[in-house]
């Protein structure tokens, strides 16, 4: 009698469709986030960039908390905020943002607190998304989780580590 193949585990599908788009300038991320209003499925906003504590960087400029929460006001099912931008997350965006918002910001916000290595923050970044699209993880379970994997991405590094702590 032959043997049953093993069969791949289940893995949960994403919420929605991811969609990707660039943004040059304040005018382009401006354009870029009005479409958000219109999309049905809960979002998961991913912003991938240069980034201080001031705000996202992009043309030789700065685009603060302010004009980012002029963006996400009437942005619908936002599930999570994640700056993939050095510093946003160590300075007072996050908390600008959810004043500014008031009670439409049910939402979390996560990034990172330091300099981020390029390539270890796309390490946590694909990880930690992963974990929520994939495993139905909530963004807290999935920082903790994330953080209990990735030794670069824990508030201490092991001296001599090659990518830096990355706090976020």
């Amino acid at each position: 009698m032959p043997s049953k193949a093993p069969t791949a585990p289940k893995t949960a599908r994403p919420p929605s469709r991811a969609r990707h788009r660039f943004f040059a300038s304040e005018a382009d991320f401006r354009r870029w986030t009005a479409e958000l209003p219109y999309i049905a499925e809960p979002i998961i906003l991913h912003i991938s960039s240069h980034g201080t504590r001031e705000g996202i960087l992009c043309g030789g400029k700065t685009i603060d908390g302010k004009t980012i929460s002029e963006c996400l006001k009437d942005i619908g099912d936002l599930r999570l905020l994640h700056f993939g931008t050095c510093l946003i997350a160590g300075g007072d965006i996050p908390r600008q943002i959810h004043q500014a918002l008031g009670s439409d910001a049910r939402f979390p916000i996560s990034g990172y607190a330091n300099s981020a290595d390029w390539g270890g923050s796309a390490v946590i970044d694909f990880t930690y998304l992963d974990l929520i699209f994939s495993h139905n993880l909530s963004p807290i379970e999935a920082a903790r989780q994330t953080r209990d994997m990735l030794t670069f991405a824990r508030d201490r590094g092991n001296p001599g580590d090659a990518i830096a702590r990355l706090i976020w």
